[in-house]
């Protein structure tokens, strides 16, 4: 009974070598298969992810501002910005003596930023305390996102004389795109603004900006700036107003 015979030995012969053939042709599809995909894959146009927008001096214009009650400011853009741009805002004041940014109690920095793209002429709203509180849910942005970067508990907006600029970069190589100055000292002027900071409202002009046109000192002949709601540079369709 233990024999086996020549046939059956041929048979489970056969039978081995019939498995052996399936199993090499199953891996034969698999790898045609997989030698398919990745052509495909490899075929497939590369579709790069947007860059956040690099912005130049004059692509952002301030286009309101108000320093009693809600300190807030809006600003208009002047160029298409991708998802994921980002922009500094500073009360900070300015010297060109090679310091920069003065930094004072009272002062700070914002950062704002979109997850979705904008378009040239979007009016972009950001609120920075509550009637002059700076508490949570004080700080909020119209449309985007904006977070404290440095003076969150200190930094509002004062109305006895400030300065908002808006930067790409670093705070100390920035890339101011434009900036508003609204203090009033005794030799401020159009060309320089007050010359130099020392102080957390007073601010020279950036060599950066020019008075005017990417740029603006706005005051009343009385000197009072508690609230100015502006309509400069680049005509709005529409008055603007901030409350």
């Amino acid at each position: 009974m233990n024999n086996i015979t020549n046939f059956e030995k041929e048979q489970l012969k056969e039978m081995f070598t019939n498995r052996s053939r399936v199993g090499q042709g199953a891996r034969t599809r698999s790898l045609l298969v997989l030698i398919v995909v990745t052509l495909i894959l490899l075929c497939l146009p590369i579709i790069p992810a947007m860059a956040a927008t690099t912005l130049s001096t004059g692509d952002i214009v301030i286009v309101g501002i108000n320093s009693d009650g809600d300190d807030e400011f809006s600003f208009l853009l002047l160029k298409d910005i991708t998802a994921g741009t980002s922009i500094y805002v500073t009360d900070k004041g300015w010297n060109d003596d090679g310091t920069g940014f003065y930094s004072d109690l009272g002062d700070g920095i914002w950062q704002w930023s979109t997850a979705s793209d904008l378009s040239a002429g979007t009016i972009v709203h950001i609120k920075t305390t509550n009637n002059g509180i700076i508490e949570p849910g004080s700080l909020a942005a119209e449309p985007g996102l904006v977070e404290w970067i440095e003076g969150s508990g200190n930094a509002v907006i004062s109305y006895t004389g400030d300065q908002i600029f808006l930067y790409q970069g670093t705070e100390a190589d920035p890339t101011i795109i434009t900036g508003i100055h609204y203090n009033v000292e005794d030799a401020t002027n159009n060309d320089n603004w007050d010359g130099s900071s020392d102080s957390n409202k007073t601010s020279a002009l950036p060599n950066q900006l020019s008075n005017g046109v990417n740029a603006i000192w706005v005051y009343d002949q009385a000197g009072a700036t508690e609230k100015i709601i502006l309509d400069i540079i680049v005509p709005l369709p529409r008055e603007l107003h901030l409350n």
